[in-house]
């Protein structure tokens, strides 16, 4: 049996009926694979969408279509709210009931659906409203992004509490024997020891110079296109950034098993080297076997892998 596997389910929605003229929409992407479990790669599907009340069978309230093109990492995007439709999505009264959102595709681009999912929504999409209201006051957001989430290049790790800033990993090592620095007649000093911003530090540890430093492997990174975008202000986490990495491991693996390709890969069960010096002759990492931070020397072999704050 063919399969769509979810991957992020509904962004931030920002509107009201007083300040703009566009429809309600909510961001939603998916990964497609075929019955072999290879992804669906850069090919025009057939997609119908629908929102059900109660429960997985229930009504539907809202169906539109849609005939989006996967990327070369088999992952469509789409807007719901912006398909073709008769139905308008601003007529749902969220506040009864509980609703669901089915997703069904058709990977030739017709509308002989053969691959469907349906997940609840877990919050409400956009805030509640008496239906009597002639318009929204004011601006409405939500919790826009979280943890195993696809999104800027690689996969969130971290939120803040309101969910719209936070880290993000890259989506594969950039190195395997990396060394943290060939220099090690000096201490780099405050600059490069700050326990939390690893973005200060590798702007401090790359101005040392050395030759194919962990940190100038990062900064020099720019990421394949996985369908959110090229970025290149990557960096080498500090201690504190890799230990919130432990922390969501399983959400972070799962969101990069579930893009897969050749250009992903697990974060590994090894020694990462984060940007945190301690001292002239060492510098902190982290095993990713056990959870531990620790301190090596800085020309040792390690693993290297980057991320960027949004």
């Amino acid at each position: 049996m063919r399969k769509i596997e979810i991957i992020l389910v509904f962004g931030l929605l920002l509107v009201g009926r007083i300040y703009s003229q566009t429809p309600e929409m909510m961001s939603y992407q998916a990964v497609v694979r075929d019955e072999n479990s290879d992804l669906v790669k850069n090919r025009v599907v057939g997609m119908q969408v629908s929102i059900l009340k109660d429960s997985q069978s229930g009504n539907s309230v809202y169906t539109e279509t849609h005939t989006p093109q996967t990327n070369d990492n088999g992952l469509l995007s789409i807007e719901v709210g912006n398909g073709i439709t008769s139905d308008n999505i601003a007529d749902i009264d969220w506040s009864e009931g509980t609703y669901y959102i089915k997703t069904e595709i058709d990977i030739e681009g017709g509308t002989n659906y053969t691959i469907s999912a349906i997940s609840q929504f877990l919050s409400v999409p956009y805030a509640l409203h008496a239906k009597t209201a002639d318009y929204v006051k004011g601006l409405i957001t939500s919790k826009s992004h979280y943890v195993g989430e696809l999104f800027g290049g690689g996969i969130v790790f971290h939120v803040n509490t309101a969910g719209d800033h936070g880290l993000i990993v890259s989506m594969l090592d950039l190195a395997d024997e990396g060394v943290w620095s060939s220099v090690t007649d000096r201490e780099i000093g405050e600059s490069a020891q700050s326990s939390w911003n690893g973005q200060s530090n590798t702007g401090a540890v790359v101005s040392q110079g050395g030759a194919n430093n962990a940190a100038s492997i990062c900064q020099n990174y720019s990421n394949e296109d996985y369908g959110t975008g090229v970025f290149s202000d990557w960096y080498l986490p500090s201690v504190t950034e890799l230990d919130k990495l432990w922390v969501n491991l399983y959400e972070v693996q799962k969101g990069i098993e579930s893009v897969g390709g050749d250009n992903t890969g697990e974060v590994q069960k090894a020694f990462y080297w984060s940007s945190t010096e301690a001292n002239q002759f060492t510098a902190w990492g982290f095993n990713f076997y056990n959870g531990n931070a620790y301190g090596n020397i800085k020309f040792s072999k390690g693993y290297v892998r980057a991320i960027r704050s949004f």
